[in-house]
Formats: C-alpha cells, sequence, structure tokens
C-alpha cells in the first residue's frame, strides 16, 4: 500500500474518531464556550455598573460639600447619610468622616463622637483612617476627657511610626495638663518639640505649652 493510501485511511479514521467525540462531547464543549462568553461579558457588566457607581457617588459626595460650603449642613448630612449607606466602600467611609465633621460644626458633637467611634470600630476599613476617626472622638472629647482614657485610647497612635503620632501626643498631654498631671504632659510636649520629623506647628506648640507648664 502506498504511503498516500495509508494517509487517507488514518485521515479518515481520525475523521471518524472526531465525529464520535463530538456527538458524545459536543454539547459540553458549546456550554462551556457560552459559558466563557457569558462570564465575559457579566464581567464587562459588572466593571462598568462599578465605574457608574463610582462616579455617581462622587457627584453626590461634591453636592453633599458643595452644600456644606453654602451653609445647607441639614441637606448636606442627609445626603452624606443616603453615600454611608448606598454608597461604595470608599464613597461611605468619606460621607461617614465628612459627615461627622457637620456634626460638629452643626453643634452636634456627641452624634459626631458617635460617628467617629463607630469608624473607630470597624474592622473593614483600614487602620490609618481607624486611627483617625479616634484621633477625631478624643480631640471632640478633650474638655471632658478623663486623661487616663485619653492615654488608653491613644496609646497605640502615639507609637513611633504611626501616622498621627505627634497630635495623639499632643492631645494626651493637654488631657494630662488639665488634670494637672504635669509630668506626664511634659514628657509628652517634650517628645514632640524634640522631634525633628514632628510639624512645625506641632512642634511651636509644644515648645509653648512647655513654658505654660514651667511658668
Amino acid at each position: 500500500m502506498s504511503d498516500e493510501f495509508i494517509r487517507e485511511v488514518d485521515e479518515e479514521v481520525r475523521q471518524e474518531r472526531y465525529e464520535r467525540l463530538w456527538k458524545r462531547y459536543g454539547r459540553f464543549v458549546v456550554a462551556g464556550a457560552v459559558a466563557i462568553v457569558l462570564a465575559a461579558i457579566a464581567g464587562v457588566l459588572w466593571q462598568n455598573y462599578q465605574q457608574q457607581r463610582r462616579e455617581a457617588d462622587s457627584r453626590a459626595f461634591i453636592q453633599a460639600i458643595t452644600l456644606a460650603n453654602q451653609d445647607h449642613a441639614e441637606e448636606a448630612i442627609n445626603l452624606l447619610g443616603a453615600l454611608v449607606t448606598d454608597g461604595s466602600a470608599g464613597y461611605a467611609l468619606l460621607a461617614k468622616l465628612r459627615e461627622a465633621g457637620l456634626l460638629v460644626h452643626s453643634g452636634d458633637v456627641e452624634a459626631a463622637i458617635i460617628v467617629y467611634k463607630r469608624i473607630a470600630e470597624d474592622g473593614s476599613v483600614q487602620q490609618v483612617y481607624r486611627d483617625y476617626a479616634m484621633l477625631m472622638a478624643v480631640l471632640n472629647e478633650i474638655d471632658t476627657i478623663d486623661p487616663d482614657d485619653a492615654d488608653t485610647r491613644l496609646a497605640s497612635l502615639m507609637a513611633d511610626g504611626n501616622a498621627w503620632r505627634f497630635s495623639a501626643r499632643e492631645l494626651v498631654a493637654i488631657a494630662a495638663m488639665r488634670a494637672d498631671r504635669k509630668d506626664r504632659a511634659r514628657e509628652l510636649l517634650e517628645i514632640n518639640a524634640d522631634d525633628p520629623q514632628a510639624p512645625q506647628g506641632i512642634r511651636g506648640r509644644a515648645a509653648q505649652l512647655l513654658a505654660i507648664l514651667d511658668a
């Protein structure tokens, strides 16, 4: 038999085998291909939806800021509240922080402190924002807070390397001064005053407060 004949027979055998395989498994191949296409379409649609949602959240947040700047605090707070409930994670967090700030500005400090504490205790929020929320909660309680409570709540924030360490030390020092705990206040203020990485304003206030302690 010639090589050409052998090749033709092999081709027929392969063709017959492919046909049998297709009859048996073809529907699964088609179903798999359809699933891949549908998954790709769903992915694109989801990305588009997410992008549209972020754009809508961005517009709502800017509108709330505009209202706040125009002294329409109540309307701004209502709009931010809707973002907190229905907005994407990033804008919901921004809305919470801005809402708390507006509550302070409008005189409802207790409500603002509640918002800040909830953020600080939310494990789904990045630590740097949780720390900021705790700092703001203590700041808004500074006139009444027990110095030991302030020290405990801001202990981790005062650690070297924390982004908020300078402000945390300052707040704990102020709380200590109010309770006439001069040694603790002086300790923290001297750290801030001598720290070359501390912002100039904080170093300046530390020096002024130290002068008051030594007067």
